[in-house]
C-alpha cells in the first residue's frame, strides 16, 4: 500500500479534499492552472494504493491522447511504490473502440469496422454530392460534413432529420444524410460521432452489456468535463446510474467547444443531475502571475453562464501585460518578431514563447514576419504527419487489407501507385457497385463485363494482391508486415524511380510510419493491425506538437487549451476578428469567445503581450475596432505600447460618420460614389485626414456604413 501522508504532503488543503473525498458524485471546479492533472492523478492513486480499488475497476476519460498519456505516466510513477499497476486511462473515443470492439456485433455492426477520419468522411460526402447532384454553390463538402456532424452531436436519427427538414434545401442535406450513413454501413465503417453515438446505442438495447461495464467500471473519472456534448453526457450517466462513483473535474470558464457540440450546461447543471454532488473549488492557480490573473479574472467576469470562483496565486506580481496597436496586420506581424528576437536575445529558448490567432488565415503574414526574421517555428494544426499523402497511400493499403468493404480506402489504394486504371472505369466501377450494392474489392475481383482489356487486368492483379497481403498478414510482425505491404504494392518502388527530393521526403516518411508500427509493437501486448489502425485514427493536432518544439510556437486559441507557456502573444484583438463575427448576434456564442479570450490569456506564465490592427485585410482595410475583450481589461494591469493608448482604444471605432472637412485638396468629396472590390457600390459620406492618409466613410448597399483607409481600401470613384 502506499504511504498516505507521503501521497497528500505536496497539496494544497482544497487538492488534499478533492483527492481523498469518500465515494458518491464529486465535482472539482478546477481553475485555470490551479493543478487539475495533479489532483485526477492523485485521486486515482489514493483510490487504487490507499483504498485497495482494483486497477481493472476504474476508469478515466479525457479528450486528447496526449492528456491520457500524460496522466497515464503521473499515475504510474505515483502506484510504483506499492507495486499496483494504472488503470484504463483512455480518451472518450478510445474507450469506446474498446467497448465495440467487443461488443458491436449486438446492435449488428461487424467488429471488424474501419474508423473514418475527416477526410474519409469528406470524400463519402462529395462522392453523395455527384450522386444526389447538390451542386449548389452555396453548399461546400466541409460545411455538408459540418451539418452531418452536428446533426449527430444532437444526437438526431436520419429520420428526426428527414421529419424535421422544412424546405428544399434542408429536404437535399437530410437526404444526404441518408445517403452518407447508407455509403458508412456498406463499407463497415464509423465516423468519430458514431463511435460515441452506437456506444450510447449498445448500452439502451443491450443491457447485459451495460450491466457488465457497470460492474467493471465502479469508479469513473472525467477530466474536462466542461467539454462534454450530448452523447459524452449519455455515456457517463448510463455507467454511473446505479453506484454513483463518478469524479467530474472542469471549468465552464474554459468551455469553448460548442460549435463542436460541447454543452456547457453538462457542467453547470451536473448537482442537479446528480444529487447529493460535494463541491471542491481549486482556486490556487500554480501557473501565472498575479497581473495575468487580474486580466483573466476582469475580463470572464462579464460572462453570466459561469460558477464563481476566485483565482489567487502566491506567485510574484510579474509585469504588466503590454498591448500594442498596429497600423495594419504587417505591423502587427513585424512587432511579434522584433519582441521574440529581444526574448530571445535576452536568453529566453524559442520553445518558450507561443503566438494564439483567433483563426489559421491569420498565421500567413505572422509565419513570413518569422521567416524574415530567421525565427524559427512550428505550426500546431498544419499538415500533420498522418495527414500527409503518401502515409494516408499506405494507410488505406491497410485499411482494406483488414476491412475489404472500406470503398474509401479502395479508390485511394487502387491509384497509389497508378496501375493504367483510369477515371472511367472507376466511375462505371462505382455505378455497379450502388446499382447491385456490392464493394468495389469484390468488383475489381471479377469486373464487370464491359471492363475489359488493361484495366479490367489491373483490377483483377489488384484484387489478388490485397487478397494475397491478407492472407500473410497471419505470422508476421506488425512492422514487418508494413515493409511488405510497402514493397509488394510498389509503391516504395515508384517513389525510388522518381528520384526527386520531394519523393525521398516522401519515403523518409514511410520509414516512420514503419517505426511508428515498432513503437505499437513494443507498447502494446499482442500488437494487432487493427489496434494499430485504431489508434492512428484517433491522433489529434495538440497529440503531435511535441513539447520540445525547436521553435516558438504558433497555434490557435482552441488549440492552445490545457498548453502553457512562459511568455504568450495574443494577436488579432479586433472586434470581427476576436471575437469572431460570426459570433456577434448571439450572447451565447459571445460568451463562448470571452471564455477562449480567458484560456489564452491564462496560459501566459510570466509575460503575455497582446495586439490589435487599425486596419487588416479581413476588414477590407477599412478602420478595425479594437476588441471589446480589451477594454474589458483594468488598466492598471496594461502597458500601451507605441501609439497605442487606452483612449485611442476606445476612440478607434467610429461611432458616426466624421463630417467632411473642407480641404480642397483632398481626393473624394463627400457624395461621390465609389466601388469597393468586395462591397461593391457605395456612396461617400464623410472623409477626413488622419496623419499622411485619408479616412472615407462609405455607405454601401451591400453591407451599411464603412470607415476606409484610402491607402489601402483601393476604392474606385465612379
Amino acid at each position: 500500500m502506499l504511504d498516505r501522508d507521503a501521497l497528500l504532503r505536496d497539496l494544497n488543503p482544497p487538492q488534499r479534499e478533492a483527492v481523498t473525498a469518500g465515494d458518491g458524485p464529486l465535482l472539482v471546479l478546477a481553475g485555470a492552472g490551479s493543478g487539475k492533472t495533479r489532483v485526477i492523478a492523485h485521486r486515482i492513486a489514493w483510490l487504487l494504493g490507499v483504498r485497495g480499488v482494483d486497477p481493472r475497476h476504474v476508469l478515466a476519460v479525457t479528450f486528447t491522447n496526449k492528456a491520457a498519456g500524460e496522466m497515464a505516466r503521473r499515475v504510474a510513477d505515483l502506484l510504483l511504490p506499492a507495486g499496483v499497476r494504472a488503470p484504463l486511462i483512455a480518451t472518450f473515443h478510445a474507450a469506446c473502440v474498446r467497448i465495440l470492439r467487443q461488443h458491436i456485433k449486438h446492435i449488428g455492426y461487424p467488429p471488424h469496422f474501419t474508423i473514418y477520419d475527416e477526410d474519409d468522411r469528406l470524400a463519402l460526402v462529395k462522392e453523395g454530392m455527384r450522386e444526389l447532384d447538390l451542386a449548389d454553390r452555396t453548399w461546400t463538402p466541409a460545411s455538408l460534413v459540418h451539418r452531418i456532424s452536428a446533426a449527430k452531436n444532437q444526437m438526431l436519427t436520419v429520420e428526426e432529420v428527414e421529419r424535421a427538414a422544412r424546405g428544399p434545401r434542408e429536404e437535399k442535406i437530410a437526404a444526404l444524410f441518408r445517403r452518407y450513413q447508407e455509403r458508412l454501413a456498406a463499407a463497415a465503417a464509423v465516423d468519430f460521432d458514431d463511435l460515441l453515438l452506437l456506444t450510447v446505442r449498445l448500452f439502451d438495447e443491450a443491457p447485459a452489456v451495460l450491466a457488465w461495464y457497470r460492474g467493471l467500471w465502479t469508479h469513473v473519472l472525467v477530466d474536462e468535463y466542461q467539454d462534454t456534448n450530448r452523447a459524452q453526457y449519455r455515456i457517463i450517466r448510463q455507467l454511473t446510474g446505479e453506484h454513483r462513483n463518478v469524479c467530474v473535474v472542469g471549468d465552464p470558464d474554459q468551455s469553448v467547444y460548442r460549435w463542436r457540440g460541447a454543452d456547457i450546461r453538462n457542467i453547470l447543471d451536473f448537482e442537479t443531475d446528480f444529487p447529493g454532488t460535494c463541491v471542491i473549488r481549486l482556486e490556487q492557480n500554480y501557473r501565472s502571475t498575479r497581473r495575468i490573473l487580474a486580466i483573466a479574472a476582469a475580463v470572464i467576469a462579464h460572462n453570466l453562464a459561469r460558477k464563481d470562483k476566485t483565482l489567487w496565486t502566491e506567485n510574484a506580481e510579474g509585469e504588466p501585460a503590454a498591448v500594442y496597436r498596429a497600423w495594419d496586420e504587417h505591423e502587427e506581424a513585424n512587432f511579434v518578431a522584433q519582441t521574440v528576437l529581444a526574448a530571445r536575445a535576452a536568453g529566453r529558448p524559442w520553445d518558450e514563447i507561443a503566438v494564439f490567432y483567433r483563426t489559421n488565415a491569420q498565421s500567413r503574414v505572422l509565419e513570413d514576419a518569422l521567416r524574415r526574421g530567421g525565427i524559427p517555428y512550428v505550426i500546431v494544426g498544419s499538415v500533420r504527419f498522418y495527414e500527409r499523402r503518401e502515409i494516408r497511400d499506405a494507410l488505406a493499403w491497410l485499411r482494406l487489407i483488414v476491412n475489404p468493404a472500406d470503398d474509401v480506402a479502395f479508390r485511394r489504394a487502387v491509384q497509389a501507385p497508378g496501375r493504367g486504371i483510369g477515371r472511367a472505369t472507376l466511375v462505371r466501377l462505382d455505378e455497379v457497385a450502388t446499382r447491385e450494392g456490392r464493394g468495389l474489392l469484390s468488383l475489381a475481383a471479377a469486373p464487370p463485363a464491359d471492363v475489359t482489356g488493361k484495366p479490367g487486368r489491373a483490377l483483377e492483379d489488384f484484387a489478388a494482391l490485397v487478397a494475397t497481403l491478407a492472407a500473410r498478414r497471419e505470422g508476421t510482425t506488425l512492422p514487418a508486415f508494413i515493409d511488405e505491404v510497402l514493397n509488394a504494392s510498389g509503391y516504395r518502388e515508384d517513389l525510388k524511380q522518381e528520384r526527386s527530393a520531394e519523393a525521398e521526403a516522401r519515403l523518409e516518411n514511410l520509414e516512420e510510419l514503419i517505426a511508428a508500427a515498432e513503437d505499437h509493437a513494443r507498447t502494446e501486448g499482442g500488437a494487432t493491425l487493427e489496434g494499430f489502425l485504431d489508434g492512428i485514427a484517433l491522433v489529434s493536432d495538440v497529440d503531435e506538437w511535441k513539447d520540445d518544439a525547436r521553435g516558438i510556437t504558433l497555434m490557435t486559441l482552441h488549440s492552445a487549451k490545457g498548453l502553457e507557456f512562459p511568455l504568450v502573444f495574443l494577436t488579432g484583438l479586433e472586434e470581427g476578428v476576436f471575437p469572431h463575427a460570426r459570433s456577434m448576434g448571439s450572447v451565447d456564442d459571445v460568451e463562448e469567445e470571452r471564455r477562449l479570450c480567458y484560456v489564452g490569456i491564462t496560459r501566459a506564465k510570466e509575460r503575455l503581450w497582446m495586439s490589435y490592427a487599425l486596419h487588416r485585410r479581413i476588414h477590407g482595410y477599412g478602420l478595425g475596432e479594437p476588441s471589446r475583450f480589451l477594454l474589458e481589461m483594468p488598466e492598471e494591469h496594461l502597458t500601451l505600447l507605441g501609439a497605442a493608448g487606452r483612449a485611442d482604444a476606445r476612440e478607434a471605432a467610429p461611432v458616426a460618420a466624421p463630417a467632411a472637412t473642407g480641404d480642397d485638396d483632398l481626393p473624394l468629396k463627400v457624395g461621390a460614389r465609389v466601388r469597393h472590390g468586395r462591397w461593391g457600390e457605395g456612396l461617400v459620406v464623410g472623409v477626413e485626414r488622419s496623419g499622411d492618409d485619408v479616412l472615407v466613410t462609405v455607405r454601401f448597399a451591400s453591407v451599411g456604413r464603412k470607415q476606409l483607409s484610402l491607402q489601402y481600401a483601393q476604392l474606385e470613384e465612379l
